[in-house]
């Protein structure tokens, strides 16, 4: 692979350099522009404190969309009067777009299935996950930008009908992101003051058991997890990667250093990918990457222009990975064998700001407050839905049947079954 190179419409990398040699490779770089602050470290660009207690609606409320890019309240709305539905494929919501098609609850507009609640009155919702039964999130607290002043972060669950509300763990202080692994749910805490009290959680996933401490890490915002180990970034000096394997007496290996506590971490089964957002940085190693030395290894840097990678997400598979480079305006695919490079699969996407990966890559656009679907070869996409109010921050997970929102600025929880 060409590793100082990105190939399609971004050009050339300046300074590139291989780490082929010592298992580290930068795989695409963009700076982040004139960035005039870092990005939040729990929810997002521009948060605005969600409002009210933790509740669920009684009925979850289907939201339907407009067809329109820009983000006005729709005619489908709850609020809005609907014409009654003929039967048809364009209005039933059973048989939406298609027989069989069933929107779980939603509106059936133009064919089209339209957002549900799942939940509502959360406190700035954030990252979330799903696994075909329930959907887990962590809410920020009273406050979407963590200043280290408050520990009113929660741990929420919900099921996928919109029942059964319950609040896995509360007290967190800046609780980011969240996984799944077994029968656990596991969290990141950035931790108050200074963040030197920040740590990965867990907690049994139907709420059987009480939250207990996996790893102390101060600042902590990004991890993965699979069966045998625990990555995650420290926001602490060396700023490092880690890996701690999932046993008894484990201690932490460092596998890279000098990388931005805000590090978005990915993987598939044999890769760790992650992006650097402020420096425009995106980078791949080797799980059982393991340095010579305990100094671990300081990447060499690459800076081009515009870029703001985001969250990195493999294919199910594991042959490429994706990532949105916001203010490049693209969806970005690197396959993880040969020597393509990364490439804008899909550009002009409007500020895209998360996105995630299964049978296809859904993305959300902060431009047109609106998500989409594009296939995992770039050879199609299409807009979902758009929001029915301009919103600055979401993230999405998905299951086998639907696709899962966290709608930071309106306290929300959103499902939308897949097309």
């Amino acid at each position: 692979m060409d590793k100082g190179r990105l190939h399609g419409s971004l050009g050339p990398m300046r300074g590139g350099r291989s780490w082929r040699g010592r298992g580290l490779v930068v795989v695409g770089s963009i700076l982040a522009g004139a960035l005039a602050a870092a990005a939040p470290a729990c929810v997002g660009d521009d948060p605005k404190a969600g409002a009210g207690a933790d509740a669920t609606p009684d009925v979850p409320t289907p939201i339907a969309d407009t067809g329109a890019d820009t983000a006005s309240p729709p005619d489908g709305s709850p609020d809005a009067p609907r014409p009654a539905c003929d039967g048809s494929t364009d209005c039933d919501p059973k048989n939406c777009g298609r027989a069989g098609h069933d929107c779980e609850g939603g509106a059936c507009v133009g064919g089209k299935c339209g957002f549900v609640e799942l939940a509502t009155g959360q406190r700035n919702p954030s990252h979330l996950v799903a696994d075909g039964e329930h959907v887990y999130w962590v809410n920020a607290g009273s406050l979407a930008l963590c200043d280290g002043s408050t520990s009113d972060g929660a741990v929420m669950r919900v099921k996928r009908d919109g029942t059964g509300l319950a609040t896995l763990a509360q007290g967190q202080a800046c609780p980011a992101t969240i996984a799944l692994r077994a029968g656990d749910v596991y969290w990141a805490v950035r931790g108050t003051g200074a963040f030197a009290d920040g740590a990965i959680r867990r907690t049994p996933k139907d709420g059987s058991g009480s939250p207990a401490d996996v790893a102390q890490v101060a600042a902590a915002v990004s991890f993965v997890v699979d069966d045998d180990a625990l990555y995650y970034t420290s926001g602490a000096a060396p700023n490092g990667v880690f890996r701690l394997p999932l046993r008894l007496g484990a201690t932490p290996t460092l596998m890279a250093t000098n990388q931005d506590p805000l590090s978005r971490l990915g993987h598939n089964g044999t890769e760790l990918f992650w992006s650097v957002p402020i420096r425009g940085d995106v980078f791949r190693l080797a799980k059982d990457f393991t340095p010579a030395g305990s100094a671990g290894l300081v990447p060499a840097a690459y800076h081009a222009t515009g870029s703001y990678p985001g969250d990195v997400r493999a294919q199910p598979d594991g042959a490429a990975v994706f990532w949105a480079n916001r203010d490049e305006h693209s969806i970005m695919r690197l396959a993880t064998a040969g020597d393509a490079g990364a490439a804008p699969i899909y550009p002009n996407q409007g500020r895209p700001r998360t996105l995630v990966v299964d049978d296809a890559v859904y993305w959300w656009t902060l431009g047109q407050s609106a998500l989409y679907r594009g296939s995992t070869d770039g050879t199609e996409s299409a807009r979902l839905l758009a929001a029915e109010k301009p919103t600055n921050y979401v993230n999405l997970a998905t299951d086998a049947t639907a696709i899962y929102v966290a709608h930071t600025d309106t306290g929300r929880i959103l499902k939308l079954v897949k097309p």
